[in-house]
This record gives structure tokens, sequence and C-alpha cells, in this order.
């Protein structure tokens, strides 16, 4: 088990940088005083065995998918690009484009917007249809059942609303209350362990088609600001 101490410096320290990512040798440098690479891969592969872990070893070196309110956090990032690149065409999404709303401006209030919204084309009985799917992202840590009504307020207008969540799964208990929840509401939960690798995700609840009033979808496409 490695030291609290050490595993809290290497998290500040790539909380700091662009996506929260950085080169074993980068890492050791900017943490300075004993550091060298050997020991910053050495304490990341730790990290990356404990499951209740945010720290991973990824490609070109470590990140962090612990926080979601950096100026540039690599968890958004890193579901994006799952999401195109592997997600959606598991669950036949056809031609996604996933627009990143979380950093739109939060003055309407809480619960506002999603993190993520994905426009996918489909053709409806010979129809061009644009359907929306609404997507609320949570950090290690950051799931419980609060996620499911969160996704559900953000995704009103919407045809489709989904939590994607990262970390262990919960106790038997508590995951029980928050499917029952997520059923109740048509949400659907995606379990990313390890965010940057797609493959292991998986699909707990199928999000359920809602039939949004015209209405109720113009307000959705205002407040994530699609009409631009």
């Amino acid at each position: 088990m490695m030291a609290s101490t050490d595993e809290a410096k290497i998290i500040r320290t790539l909380e700091r940088m662009t996506s929260n990512k950085a080169s074993f040798a980068g890492l050791a440098e900017a943490l300075g005083g004993k550091w060298t690479p050997e020991m910053v891969r050495a304490k990341a592969e730790a990290l990356d065995r404990e499951e209740s872990s945010a720290v991973f070893v990824v490609r070109g070196g470590v990140q962090y998918f612990g926080v979601e309110t950096c100026r540039d956090p690599g968890l958004y990032k890193v579901v994006r690009r799952g999401i195109e690149r592997k997600w959606a065409a598991s669950e036949s999404i056809p031609r996604p484009q996933v627009e990143p709303t979380f950093k739109l401006s939060t003055k309407l209030g809480p619960w506002t917007r999603p993190d993520f919204v994905i426009s996918s084309q489909r053709v409806i009985g010979g129809v061009p249809v644009t359907q929306f799917h609404a997507v609320e992202v949570e950090q290690q840590g950051g799931f419980d059942i609060r996620s499911v009504y969160q996704a559900y307020e953000q995704g009103r207008g919407a045809h489709f609303s989904w939590v994607f969540f990262a970390g262990p799964m919960k106790p038997e208990d508590e995951w029980a209350r928050i499917k029952v929840a997520a059923k109740d509401c048509g949400v659907g939960l995606v379990h990313t362990p390890r965010p940057s690798a797609p493959a292991g995700w998986k699909t707990l609840l199928r999000a359920k088609l809602a039939t949004p009033k015209p209405a109720d979808l113009n307000g959705f496409r205002t407040r994530c600001g699609l009409f631009a």
C-alpha cells in the first residue's frame, strides 16, 4: 500500500496539468525533490492496481480521473473520445456528434445542463430525425442515487438520459436502490471502471426513449446551446 501523502502529492500535481495527465518524467520533474521517473512509474502502477484509486497508467504516462471541476478535466476528454470511437457504435447510436456542454455558463442554476449531449441522425419511417442523448459524467466517488435524478432533470426535453460513472461498483443494497430509481426515471447507467479504456465499459441499464414535446425539445436545445 503506498503512502497516502505520496498519492495526495501526485493527485495535486496532476490536477494542475493539462488534461490531468503527464509523462513519468514530466510528473517527476513537477513533483521535484526525491522523485525520479522510475519512482513515479512504480507509484502510478501501484495506484492503478487499487480499485478505489482514480490514478491510472495510460499511454504516455499517468493520468488522474478524479476531478471534474478543473479547467481541462481529462475525465471528460477520455469519456467523449470513448463515446465517439466505441460506445455509441456498441449501442447502435448512428453518426454520433458529441457536444461538450459542461463548460457553458451556470447562470441558469444547478441541474440545468448535462456534461455532454450526443446528437444522432436516424431515419424513422423514411423521415430523417435527430435524437439527443443527455450524458452526465461522474468521477470516481461522485456517483450515487442523486446522479440518477440529476441526469433525469438535466435531460428534460432530450430523447435519452444517461449517467456514466467511474470507480468500483456500489454495494449490492445501494446499487439495488440506484437501479430502481434509474428504471423509474428511464435513465441509462454506464460503468466506466477505466475511463480511458472504453472496451471495458459496460452498459448496465439502457436509457428509455422519451418523446419530448416540441417546446420541451426546443427548451433543451436552447439550454445546451445546440442552435449555434
